[in-house]
């Protein structure tokens, strides 16, 4: 039983990594088509962005938000600006851990999150 939710779950990420750049352009965009970059990473009275606010409602996968933190470094000012400690602290974790299984060409995603930014 192990084993088969194993491979089952590798073979999840593997379809999720094929696609992972047309994945980012279509979340980006969708979250961008709404709001500027400032908005959607903005953390107001302490509350959660929309970004955070997309990937809790699943709307963003967890890999858009690697890479976006990875492209812009915006987990370090919600850590200190998000005054909600029980949901962020789990995200946050999250994030940092799955950074090391994201590994993308920064300077094409840069450029894919900055064509969605204009």
């Amino acid at each position: 039983m192990l084993n088969e939710e194993a491979e089952r779950v590798y073979a999840d990420w593997r379809k999720r990594q094929q696609k992972l750049s047309y994945m980012f352009q279509s979340e980006v965009s969708d979250v961008l088509r709404k709001r500027t970059i400032q908005k959607v990473l903005e953390v107001k009275n302490g509350q959660h962005p929309w970004l955070l606010r997309d990937y809790l409602a699943k709307n963003v996968s967890l890999e858009t938000l690697c890479i976006m933190d990875e492209i812009i470094g915006f987990t370090t000012d919600w850590e200190r600006l998000i005054s909600e400690k029980v949901v962020y602290p789990d995200v946050h974790i999250k994030i940092r851990k799955y950074k090391t299984f994201v590994s993308v060409d920064h300077k094409k995603f840069k450029n894919i999150l900055l064509d969605a930014c204009s």
